[in-house]
């Protein structure tokens, strides 16, 4: 059974236990969560029961002339927690005429549609569907009002939904109204009522709203506001003033006014402005604010929120204030200085370290005024400075950070800015090396000096370091590339020097000369030559100087010389018959160029050797090789004695040597001269003939021959001064003369001439310890030549030599 009834729109107990901060009751959860739906002239629109931003209220709606009103629907939502249960909800109502005492309550169920268990909260959601006519036994032409209210019904003990007590939403005891005037049937086709009338949130804004809201037969309707040009039961985005609309459908027209306020401008002003004191004493503002919406909300720029606000500091703060309905409005305020104290203040100062007062930093020379701020609550100064900055930089600006000395300039005099108030100090290595604005530098290294230049209270000192790098000596290089020389048949007619340098030197540049004349000045070099000695030939020669000014230094060469083929060489072997008087053996030809062609005499074969059977004589010897080449020899097959004329120093006279064919083996013959001599040499000959008898023991044949003298050899020119040995020699072999030491020298020439007086070129000379050494030419053929010493031109010495 009910035990009380409470007009309470809230009730909770507040329980410390085992639920600590626990907030224990129930109660509705607000007036814009009940609402109640009514059918107007058959248009059902829904009420919240009291005024709620933005929503159509109940309280307080009235509406003329309808046809008919009834409830077709309510909603209620209420929460609860600890032992509590809502377990019941019904909506009250009457009506009764406007100005008479109201009747008796009707009323009907709610029924609970869901609920929601949030932590200890149980929210639940009822409503209830009805169909209640309102206006049944009205009398026509007269106001009503409709009054209503919610009733709860509480479960508080045993949890067991059984309820205790009831509460109340009731617009704390004076309920909720909706006026009407009833015309029943009579009543026009449809009413109208303004269910939107939004004001203008902020002054001079479009944001107002005018919106009416028809009951009863809306088709074919047509709005006509005021503005015009609208026809839409809602007219939205309008300035603050009046406006009206008219409804018609033809037969019937009614018409409302609104009027869409808007607020006062919003403005700020500031009353009362202190600035900070001396003694730490904050600067204070406060403001007044006036038009808008309350309540208003403050924002300084430093983050204080309020209407009076204090700062420590002089300047401008900005106030921006916004009002309920989110206008804004700024204005700034200015907090005045504090007293000033004035510092007067002349001083030095080094580049380096500037000057630094109140927190500010000074590095140039000049004047300057400014202000700094008093600090634990000390006054602010006005200093007037007078600066002098002594800057060692303006010395030191002119030494470069780096340099080179080079080949081309191999010393670098490094200098400061002469100063008369400064002082020098140059180091290398940690060397003193001068105390003078100048140093020279020779070598690579850094170079540091330290200049202190002088004010008139303090010195300043600053170090510039210079790197010299040293570039004084080349690169190596080497050269390489091929030497070839170009020939048809054995002597080369034509030189290709292809050569190239190779080196490391930055930007090097090249010059190739030849013979004294530039060819090439770049890293290769070409050249053909036709006129040239073979095979010693000199080459170009390169000079290499780099970037800076130094000659690269020849460390070697890889140079490929390709020469032209060797002609062949002959061999041959030679046995005499001393029987038949023929000359029998074999000629052998070796070298790269084959298969050979050997014509000897009259015969060709083409073989590498060839054996012959002839009488003796001299004999053309021509090979042809592969390539087309020939060469061509004299042959000589010997007789089986010959009779040489020969000198011997041992011997006072002319010697006659009788020679045996090549071949023949010594011991195997018989020599028997016309004068009796059975020796193979005679000395101390005289002019006349002479025979000698050659005999080969094996076969007991022999042979003989004559040579005669027409005078004695001893006449000859030549004297037994100049010693040659060996004598006789052979084509082709070396001999050596013993010489006086006075005919050595650049001065002294030496000719070959047989004793016809031909000829045969000057010889090359070599010489060792007094003894000259001359080569026999390779054409030689057998018998007496005579050797010529000159000196500056005039015969000197001349001797004979026998060539076998």
């Amino acid at each position: 059974m009910r035990i009380s009834r409470l007009t309470a729109p809230f009730l909770a107990l507040f329980l410390f236990n085992s639920f600590q901060g626990l907030c224990c009751g129930y109660s509705f959860v607000g007036d814009c969560s009940s609402s109640i739906f009514l059918s107007i002239n058959g248009t059902v629109d829904s009420f919240v029961v009291a005024p709620c931003p933005g929503l159509l209220a109940f309280d307080g709606f009235s509406i003329g002339n309808i046809q008919s009103l009834s409830i077709t629907r309510a909603k209620a939502v209420t929460w609860e927690s600890c032992q509590n249960n809502v377990s019941g909800m019904a909506l009250y109502y009457r009506v009764y005429e406007q100005g008479q005492q109201g009747g008796a309550w009707s009323h009907f169920d709610l029924q609970e549609d869901y609920n929601t268990l949030v932590g200890p909260y149980t929210t639940r959601y009822r409503s209830g569907e009805a169909m209640s006519d309102l206006t049944s036994g009205l009398a026509t032409g007269k106001t009503y009002v409709l009054e209503i209210y919610f009733q709860a019904e509480v479960d508080t003990v045993g949890d067991d939904f059984i309820p205790e007590i009831t509460i109340l939403q009731d617009n704390n005891g004076q309920n909720y109204h909706f006026t009407f005037q009833y015309g029943g049937a009579s009543a026009p086709p449809f009413a109208i009522a303004a269910t939107r009338e939004v004001d203008v949130r902020c002054q001079g804004d479009s944001t107002g709203v005018a919106g009416v809201t028809v009951y009863g037969d809306a088709s074919g309707l047509f709005y006509q506001w005021s503005t015009g040009g609208n026809n839409f039961p809602i007219l939205g985005n309008i300035p603050a003033g009046d406006y009206s609309v008219t409804v018609s459908d033809g037969t019937f027209t009614d018409s409302l006014d609104f009027s869409i306020d808007e607020p006062d401008p919003l403005t700020i002003s500031f009353p009362s402005v202190t600035g900070p004191g001396c003694g730490g004493t904050a600067g204070v503002v406060s403001s007044a604010v006036s038009g808008g919406t309350l309540p208003y909300f403050y924002l300084w720029d430093d983050g204080q929120q309020a209407d009076t606000a204090y700062f420590s500091l002089p300047g401008s703060y900005l106030l921006v204030v916004t009002d309920a309905n989110q206008c804004t409005v700024t204005a700034t305020a200015t907090i005045p200085a504090a007293p000033v104290e004035v510092l007067n203040l002349a001083t030095e100062a080094c580049r380096a370290d500037g000057f630094s007062i109140g927190g500010q930093q000074f590095f140039d020379s000049g004047t300057y005024d400014f202000d700094i701020s008093g600090t634990g609550g000390d006054c602010d100064t006005l200093v007037h400075l007078a600066l002098t900055i002594i800057d060692p930089e303006t010395v030191l600006a002119v030494l470069p950070d780096s340099a080179l000395i080079t080949c081309v300039q191999p010393q670098l005099a490094l200098c400061a800015l002469a100063q008369p108030n400064a002082q020098y100090a140059w180091k290398k290595n940690g060397v003193l090396l001068a105390n003078l604005p100048c140093v020279t530098a020779g070598v690579q290294g850094n170079y540091i000096i330290t200049v202190s230049v002088a004010g008139d209270d303090i010195l300043c000192s600053l170090s510039h370091s210079t790197w010299v790098e040293a570039h004084l000596t080349g690169e190596t290089y080497t050269t390489g590339g091929t030497i070839e020389y170009i020939a048809e048949c054995y002597d080369p007619d034509t030189l290709l020097i292809q050569i190239y340098a190779n080196t490391d030197a930055v930007d090097p540049v090249y010059m190739w000369t030849y013979d004294g004349a530039p060819v090439s000045s770049t890293g290769f070099c070409t050249l053909v030559l036709t006129d040239f000695d073979f095979p010693s030939t000199d080459l170009p020669e390169v000079q290499i100087i780099d970037a800076y000014g130094c000659e690269a230094i020849h460390e070697g060469d890889s140079i490929v010389w390709i020469i032209p083929p060797q002609p062949p060489v002959y061999m041959y072997s030679m046995y005499t018959n001393f029987c038949t008087g023929l000359v029998s053996g074999s000629v052998i030809i070796s070298g790269d160029q084959g298969p050979y062609v050997i014509q000897l005499a009259d015969s060709i074969a083409i073989a590498d050797t060839v054996s012959y059977e002839m009488l003796p004589g001299n004999y053309p010897l021509v090979v042809t090789d592969a390539n087309g080449c020939t060469n061509e020899w004299s042959l000589l097959l010997e007789s089986p004695v010959t009779i040489y004329q020969d000198y011997d120093p041992w011997c006072s006279g002319v010697v006659l040597n009788a020679v045996t064919p090549t071949g023949s083996t010594p011991g195997n013959y018989q020599i028997l001269w016309s004068n009796g001599m059975n020796t193979s040499a005679i000395c101390d000959v005289m002019g006349g003939t002479y025979c000698v008898t050659a005999t080969d023991i094996s076969t007991g044949c022999a042979v003989d021959t004559c040579l005669s003298i027409p005078v004695s050899i001893t006449d000859l020119p030549g004297n037994s001064t100049l010693l040659i040995a060996p004598n006789p020699a052979l084509a082709g072999q070396r001999v050596d003369m013993l010489v006086p030491g006075r005919l050595i020298g650049p001065d002294v020439k030496v000719e070959l001439f047989d004793l016809q007086g031909k000829s045969y070129g000057k010889m090359d000379v070599m010489e060792n310890s007094g003894i000259m050494h001359v080569q026999m030419p390779e054409q030689l053929i057998p018998g007496i030549f005579m050797i010529c010493i000159r000196e500056n031109n005039r015969p000197t010495l001349m001797g004979k030599v026998l060539i076998r």
